[in-house]
């Protein structure tokens, strides 16, 4: 993103690019309404990163993937400027974590929670309804709950819960969820 340039964008995939992935010029911004929430970063060039910071923003980028090296890039994220911080909440993936950062000044956080575990699906026919319960190991504040048509498909929010356990009426044929966990 060129000097002066602001990027939105949420739920998208971004690979096939050059050595320097995303690159966010000295004053080019993130939109903090679209800042690159549910987004994968994959497929970039060998010897290259994914994203590059060197703006001064402080900005959080939740539930970023970061698949599989499998196309021998040398970083996940970039960050050369010595101001603004980026913080990688719930992110996901083989490619993500610090160990995968080049961050010379440590203004790039990673901050996961534990997966949901032991997910099961229970149909509850007297009620029409499906009921999804887990495990977790840690504190928590809440859990949302993510429902597409296919396993690999676009998750949308159906709803949040408090305890391990949530329940809808049944909405289809067959869907696939997703739980995860925050932390006020």
């Amino acid at each position: 993103m060129h000097d002066g340039g602001t990027l939105q964008a949420n739920y998208a995939i971004f690979e096939y690019m050059n050595s320097s992935g995303i690159y966010l010029q000295t004053t080019a911004m993130l939109d903090t309404s679209f800042p690159l929430t549910n987004c994968t970063f994959r497929n970039g060039a060998s010897g290259g990163c994914l994203i590059y910071l060197n703006n001064s923003q402080t900005v959080t980028i939740t539930w970023a993937n970061f698949p599989e090296n499998t196309w021998g890039g040398s970083y996940n994220v970039k960050k050369i400027n010595n101001a603004g911080a980026v913080t990688f909440a719930q992110y996901t993936g083989a490619f993500s974590g610090a160990a995968f950062e080049s961050d010379t000044y440590n203004r790039i956080n990673w901050q996961a929670l534990a997966p949901v575990e032991n997910m099961t699906i229970s149909y509850l026919s007297a009620t029409n309804r499906i009921q999804l319960s887990w495990s977790y190991s840690q504190s928590f504040s809440r859990f949302r709950i993510y429902r597409a048509a296919t396993p690999n498909g676009d998750f949308q929010p159906v709803g949040t819960a408090t305890s391990t356990t949530w329940w809808e009426v049944l909405p289809g044929s067959k869907y696939f969820y997703r739980v995860t966990a925050e932390q006020d």
